[in-house]
């Protein structure tokens, strides 16, 4: 059994954003011994499944994880609010794991709750609105026929935004923890790992006697972090540093 990654939030906008290149370059280093990969969501900062169309603009990171499927990685794709309705290319071409919202994955000997983690907040009933209105199969059908190239001009004037809020709200850490530990009090999960925030976090705890965790996969926009399950969990920061975990530990 080889290591697996989560790896959320990269908002990648296209051939010009050096965003693309760092992962593409990421995914080459650490491919060795990689055996599954967890994308939480937003790895395009734009993305809309068209059959028969893919965006140009994110070739490189693309052909990469079509490199590592066709090397015997498996590769989950958790949807977020900036890449949904991913499409049969995903599912039929690169033969990638699609889940629309959340999964309960077994890894190993490890259960994970993982999901991206917009929808941690119950009360924010205008984005839960907006998010089942743009997956509904209406918004998908005009989708369906709206040209490529105005879809990709409306989402890079309106983009900038949502890719920096969340970094001013001093309550999202909290937010996200309380979350967490609901869920680790299902006594089957080991793990919660959520994306979205944009804040790389970890937290511990001992619930009946053993011992869960709780990671946040952070950003590439700023932290360029993830997370590594190799026996061990480890909340990494790429070229910059490890904070290790032991699943094992009582």
């Amino acid at each position: 059994m080889g290591k697996t990654i989560f790896v959320s939030d990269l908002h990648v906008r296209g051939l010009q954003d050096p965003t693309q290149e760092k992962f593409v370059a990421f995914l080459k280093e650490v491919s060795p011994g990689l055996s599954t990969l967890v994308i939480g969501g937003d790895l395009f900062d734009f993305w809309v499944g068209y059959k028969g169309v893919v965006f140009y603009e994110y070739l490189p990171i693309l052909n990469a994880l079509r490199e590592l499927v066709q090397r015997g990685v498996t590769v989950y794709y958790i949807e977020g609010n900036h890449d949904f309705h991913l499409g049969p290319f995903f599912t039929d071409i690169l033969k990638i794991h699609v889940i629309i919202k959340e999964a309960t994955l077994k890894i190993g000997d490890t259960t994970l709750y993982v999901a991206h983690g917009d929808c941690v907040n119950p009360k924010d009933y205008g984005y839960l609105w907006l998010r089942w209105f743009l997956r509904s199969w209406g918004v998908k059908w005009i989708i369906r026929w709206l040209p490529p190239a105005w879809a990709w001009w409306i989402s890079k004037r309106s983009s900038h935004v949502s890719r920096t809020y969340r970094s001013e709200d001093p309550h999202t850490a909290q937010l996200f923890r309380a979350f967490a530990k609901e869920k680790l009090n299902t006594p089957a999960l080991d793990a919660v790992i959520l994306g979205h925030s944009h804040h790389p976090d970890e937290l511990s705890i001992s619930i009946d006697g053993k011992t869960k965790y709780y990671f946040n996969m952070g950003d590439w926009i700023r932290h360029c972090s993830y997370v590594e399950l190799d026996k061990n969990f480890s909340l990494k920061f790429w070229g910059v540093g490890t904070k290790k975990f032991d699943k094992d530990a009582q």
